[in-house]
């Protein structure tokens, strides 16, 4: 647990001459499971362009790779959270496509989510089930 942005999307970075300098946006900031703004960050970067046909989505594992390398360069993750990292990100597009299915002007965000959901689910490794 540690003190989380909660909004980390593309839009919330700052850079200058292709430096990184900042984020902006802190008012949903909480303690919170200190991965949640990694795995929200890859999130808000394939939402950006999950639509366009014209991107390759296989393409995401890669950046999400780079996320996961970056953060644990500079804080060193535990085993158990490189483990949670995928159930977080299922998590994030769960409560997603509630709050978007709740209202009629985020109809299409909420079916963009199921189908990132639905490619988060059939890309990334899940631990077997119990049973």
């Amino acid at each position: 647990m540690q003190l989380i942005h909660r909004d980390l999307n593309p839009s919330a970075l700052f850079f200058e001459d292709g430096v990184f300098r900042g984020f902006a946006d802190f008012e949903l900031s909480e303690v919170n499971v200190r991965i949640f703004d990694l795995c929200y960050c890859a999130t808000a970067i394939l939402s950006e362009c999950f639509s366009d046909p014209k991107i390759d989505k296989r393409r995401f594992g890669s950046i999400l790779e780079g996320l996961i390398a970056g953060y644990d360069r500079t804080e060193p993750l535990t085993p158990a959270e490189k483990e949670a990292i995928p159930y977080v990100i299922d998590s994030i597009e769960i409560l997603c496509i509630a709050y978007f299915s709740s209202l009629d002007k985020y109809a299409d965000l909420a079916r963009t989510n199921i189908e990132m959901l639905r490619f988060f689910i059939a890309s990334a490794p899940h631990a077997p089930a119990a049973g």
